[in-house]
């Protein structure tokens, strides 16, 4: 979405330094950051083991299409990087778990517009896993 306001969180500046893929970025900001981005599923770009056997090669070509479009639209760009906290006890907020598989889940804005929704909206990536 474009000028939505992040959810509470913990949110900085930063620099998309590297597209890992459709759904996955790194964001420099003192050290870079590995991130998933939220809400956003895209093909892997390798073969998945997963799926059918028949099905494994066109869906690694449309992860690597999908990474290439944020690549194209993201790649060195400034950008807002936001990382939803969750309550632990009382006030306090916490970002231990907002980690997958040593990334941050977390939603990544440039220039006020949701790379997610942008992903998603291009059909580059799906809001649930295996929709694309």
């Amino acid at each position: 979405m474009t000028g939505e306001t992040p959810e509470p969180g913990w949110t900085t500046r930063g620099v998309i330094s590297r597209v890992i893929d459709g759904d996955t970025v790194e964001v420099t900001i003192k050290r870079t950051l590995r991130v998933r981005l939220q809400n956003c599923w895209a093909p892997e770009t390798r073969l998945d083991p997963s799926l059918p056997s028949i099905d494994r090669e066109a869906a690694k070509l449309r992860g690597i299409a999908s990474a290439e479009h944020l690549r194209r639209i993201a790649d060195g760009r400034e950008c807002t990087l936001q990382i939803p906290t969750h309550p632990t006890s009382g006030e306090t907020q916490d970002i231990g778990d907002s980690f997958s598989m040593g990334r941050a889940v977390g939603r990544v804005w440039i220039n006020g517009t949701d790379l997610s929704e942008l992903q998603v909206r291009s059909k580059f990536a799906s809001r649930t896993k295996g929709g694309v």
